[in-house]
């Protein structure tokens, strides 16, 4: 059977575990990434499987440090794990702009994974493809890399835990990738492939929903960070900071980048409902936990990140003469609190 080519930009957490599910599927994966990173990233990793107990082995995939390499070979679909910060350094440029050379004249479609105010329009520039050659994926199994801020789970195997190279949880639905239906015929495509091996599901993703919530999201990550990660419910506990953030939260859904959907989702989205959608979160990825997961992630590895698109969101409400104080006053508080150590980045 012909395996059917997909690249993907990035061989960290969430490249390799969803390199992992595609090969998985039949998919002849290779993973671009950055000069003298070829090595580290080499076939095979080991991937601890948090609702299997047990390890799970990715091979048989290829890695390249320059998308010159692969110049005459034919991509379907090219998957860039780049977060919204690195797509706009100047390696992170580089990077979409030999990848446009690559795929620009014929049918290749894009996938990108980061979030950003403006973020897509500047992959529709450096990349110069079509818009409909322009999908939004997520990730749906939390993924991390091995380092000793995570410890087996009780009662499961801590022997097959520590020889992981990366971990991941699947939600309990069992999505393990989403993707927007800016192309409805692409995007049933490409979950069709992922959906071959039946070991993880793509789902679709309504284009407005991602837009709106990717940057809502970031409100209640910061409540929590301000609550140094603790587990939901003592955030959700606390009502004066959960009220600020939902309102926040309300201020983000309202922009008006985001629409008539966007004002719907404000209406929804208030402490309660915003508290059993996060509860639900917590339960379906377990036994990961959740609060030492994002407190890894958003607390410490992409922190500045994510204080930077809050920023950017505050300013977009600044130019819709959006006052945004809920936004504002979370800002206020990050700022005070500091910034912690950022981990060394991946990939």
């Amino acid at each position: 059977m012909k395996r059917t080519p997909v690249l993907i930009v990035g061989a960290g957490a969430v490249g390799t575990v969803l390199g992992h599910h595609l090969r998985l599927s039949g998919a002849d994966v290779t993973h671009l990434v950055r000069p003298g990173r070829a090595e580290p990233h080499a076939a095979p990793k080991l991937l601890y499987d948090y609702d299997d107990d047990e390890i799970k082995l990715y091979q048989g995939y290829h890695v390249v440090e320059h998308a010159s390499e692969l110049a005459g070979r034919d991509f379907p679909f090219v998957v860039v794990t780049l977060d919204g910060h690195t797509s706009r350094t100047e390696q992170g440029v580089a990077t979409l702009t030999s990848l446009g050379d690559l795929v620009r004249e014929n049918d290749t479609v894009v996938i990108m994974c980061g979030i950003g105010v403006g973020l897509r329009q500047h992959y529709l520039d450096v990349l110069g493809i079509d818009e409909e050659r322009l999908l939004f994926g997520v990730q749906g199994a939390l993924a991390h890399q091995a380092d000793p801020t995570f410890t087996a789970p009780p009662g499961k195997d801590a022997e097959a835990f520590a020889r992981a190279d990366y971990c991941y949880a699947h939600p309990k639905r069992g999505t393990g990738f989403s993707v927007t239906r800016h192309n409805p015929t692409e995007a049933e495509r490409f979950a069709s492939l992922y959906n071959t091996s039946a070991a993880s599901r793509c789902s679709y993703l309504n284009p407005h929903m991602a837009d709106a919530f990717s940057g809502a999201l970031f409100a209640i990550y910061a409540a929590w960070g301000l609550k140094g990660w603790p587990a939901l419910d003592e955030v959700i506990a606390d009502k004066p900071l959960w009220t600020l953030a939902c309102d926040a939260q309300r201020e983000i859904l309202s922009l008006p980048a985001n629409g008539r959907f966007g004002k719907l989702a404000a209406g929804v989205m208030g402490p309660k409902v915003t508290a059993a959608y996060h509860r639900a979160q917590e339960r379906g990825v377990r036994p990961l936990d959740l609060a030492k997961f994002n407190a890894f992630h958003h607390g410490a590895k992409v922190r500045a990140q994510d204080v930077a698109m809050l920023r950017d969101l505050a300013e977009e409400g600044a130019r819709a003469d959006q006052p945004m104080p809920a936004l504002r006053d979370l800002l206020g508080r990050l700022d005070a609190q500091g910034e912690p150590h950022e981990l060394a980045a991946q990939g």
